[in-house]
């Protein structure tokens, strides 16, 4: 996913590391041990590896102790490579890796990123690698190297609200969307027709800078986009990923990793959606019932949905397997904010039909946070809090269908029902919920502020 590497330059190193052992550079194996760090975290629980190299007593432990054992031996191999004072192309994919694992973990990164940056600006990434004389598997590493820098510091940013800050570059050019044996044939200038090994990196960086620009709109008190403008931007990848993700009959179908990468893609854009949208949603759970503030509504439960079915589907399919660890992490904070948002529109919901689905759909997601919570500090975080927050929701919404309409099957008008319907214990409940939807809640899983559930709790 995260293809910052030449796959096919580092497997021929890797058979050569295991033929001769000193025939690489110590740089080279700290990247090796960066991406054992990264791809531990995708063995199944019962692998095993994980209790005999970690010998712990739960998987989570066992991942948690294995990753930062890799990531920490990959340190140490930039230390005796001295990295301070000279580096390599294979350093700098090692310090990206690491940072890309931390982010992941949920671990801090700003002092490595940083350095990391410095690394990348000393070795001349910020410059289009065109101005050297480098082959075209050195010019694509040095570009993709830098692209994932770029990634990285952008999400870093939204998420401690540097808004408006970015990484100066003089004309580095996108890394080309090409698989990494056309770089070896030369087939450079041939657009492929399906998706390639870089296809969802580059709609990963495109979607990055995105939530860069969302968070500075919904975040600042001079926005430079319109909340239209936005969404149209968001809109714009959903297209291209349906163009370049296309089924074509004519073809064998599409390799498992695109298809998963396909759903992460529409798992991140319907999460900009709820974040983007979450203005017009609080304003209409808030009273202010407009055209805008409906549609807002609409949208935000249509992406709510969405993102479960995708959480559900990675979660449940045999052929995702090797996906859980991105459930575990991203996808989970993905789902959890769509919960929250379904549980919220439960309360008020227009109809018996939708009470229905998003309550069958709610417990159902229940079902998959706690299947992963063994493995997920995430996901056991969030079990008890969805459990008390869906069984609220419940209770509320089960009020409001009692209002159905017997000759439509809808419920009451928002404002009938804000008449008709006493709030549940609103000093204790509406309130702090309110406060917990706030969009800089949601950003990334790290900023998702947890003590601030503790109020479903206090109700015994």
């Amino acid at each position: 996913m995260f293809h910052i590497l030449h796959d096919l330059t580092f497997e021929a190193e890797y058979q050569q590391f295991c033929h001769d052992s000193s025939s690489v550079t110590t740089a080279w194996i700290a990247l090796l041990f960066a991406i054992l760090g990264i791809a531990v975290t995708a063995l199944e629980d019962d692998e095993p590896l994980l209790s005999d190299l970690g010998r712990e007593k739960t998987v989570t432990r066992n991942i948690k102790i294995l990753s930062s054992r890799y990531r920490s031996a990959s340190l140490r191999c930039l230390a005796a490579d001295d990295v301070l004072s000279r580096h390599s192309i294979n350093s700098l994919q090692s310090l990206i890796l690491i940072n890309y694992a931390r982010v992941h973990r949920g671990l801090p990164t700003w002092t490595l990123l940083g350095f990391t940056h410095h690394v990348a600006i000393s070795m001349g990434c910020h410059v289009d690698p065109d101005r050297f004389p480098l082959g075209p598997i050195e010019r694509e590493e040095r570009r993709r190297a830098w692209a994932g820098v770029t990634m990285l510091y952008t999400t870093q940013n939204s998420v401690f609200g540097h808004l408006g800050h970015h990484i100066p570059s003089q004309g580095v050019k996108p890394p080309l969307e090409i698989n990494d044996v056309d770089l070896l044939t030369g087939s450079l200038s041939e657009q492929s027709t399906r998706p390639t090994q870089m296809t969802y990196f580059l709609l990963e960086f495109r979607l990055d800078r995105v939530l860069s620009m969302i968070c500075q709109t919904l975040f600042s008190f001079c926005p430079k986009f319109s909340l239209s403008q936005l969404e149209a931007q968001v809109l714009a990848v959903h297209e291209i990923c349906d163009r370049r993700y296309q089924v074509n009959p004519n073809l064998e179908p599409l390799p498992v990793h695109h298809v998963a990468n396909l759903n992460i893609l529409y798992s991140y854009i319907h999460q900009l959606l709820l974040l983007l949208l979450r203005p017009g949603l609080c304003c209409y759970l808030q009273g202010e019932f407009t055209p805008e503030t409906y549609a807002a509504r609409t949208k935000c439960v249509a992406s709510a949905k969405a993102s479960l079915s995708i959480y559900h589907s990675l979660h449940e399919s045999p052929q995702f397997a090797s996906y859980k660890w991105y459930n575990c992490g991203l996808g989970s904070f993905h789902a959890f904010h769509a919960a929250v948002v379904l549980s919220v529109a439960l309360m008020y919901p227009e109809s018996q039909f939708e009470f229905v689905e998003i309550k069958d759909m709610l417990w159902k997601s229940m079902d998959v946070f706690a299947a992963l919570s063994n493995r997920s500090n995430f996901c056991s975080k969030a079990v008890p809090v969805l459990r008390r927050l869906i069984d609220m929701a419940c209770t509320r919404g089960q009020q409001a269908v009692l209002t159905v309409d017997p000759n439509t099957g809808l419920i009451s008008s928002p404002s009938d029902l804000t008449q008709d319907l006493s709030p549940i214990a609103p000093e204790y409940i509406m309130e702090p919920l309110f406060a917990q939807l706030q969009p800089q809640s949601w950003v990334s899983p790290t900023s998702v502020y947890w003590d601030g559930w503790k109020f479903l709790f206090e109700r015994g």
